[in-house]
């Protein structure tokens, strides 16, 4: 297999433990690694989510998210002060990753940067979406079933 240079977030119940997070309305308020919204309703980062993806973007591998919500879904990384550590953020309102996939491969790819399928990672909690992955090409990793913790990416990329 190949060493990953390119890893691929999905958000709800993987980057985060929030369910959807379409549902909530800004403003935020940010409480650490905690958002709260305007009715209150909460959304933390995975505990170990912000030191994983820093050690990844100091190894050299390529992030990315692929997430099934509303494009405004990207305040909350803003937010969450976490949307700098991304080179490709894709967010659209349907469930097709496969579709998703291909537009970060083709944009990764026009800044000249050489990524095959085979050395990317798709970190979702939805079992439904190893079948998009595989369809690029792409492994896929069931975050809860595969990998208990963000943290064990970490033995993925060595």
């Amino acid at each position: 297999m190949n060493r990953p240079k390119l890893i691929v977030f999905d958000l709800d119940l993987t980057l985060w433990d929030h369910e959807d997070a379409s549902r909530l309305t800004p403003p935020y308020r940010r409480e650490g690694s905690v958002l709260i919204d305007s009715k209150g309703e909460r959304l933390a980062l995975r505990e170990d989510a912000l030191d994983v993806l820093v050690k990844l973007k100091s190894r050299g591998i390529l992030l990315a998210v692929a997430s099934w919500n509303e494009p405004r879904v990207r305040e909350i990384l803003d937010a969450l002060g976490i949307s700098r550590l991304f080179d490709v953020i894709c967010i659209e309102p349907h469930p097709n990753k496969e579709v998703m996939l291909k537009k970060i491969l083709n944009h990764v790819r026009s800044r000249g940067i050489s990524v095959k399928p085979s050395e990317v990672i798709l970190v979702d909690d939805n079992p439904m979406h190893r079948e998009h992955a595989e369809k690029v090409g792409v492994r896929f990793v069931q975050f809860g079933k595969d990998i208990r913790r963000l943290s064990d990416l970490l033995s993925l990329v060595e």
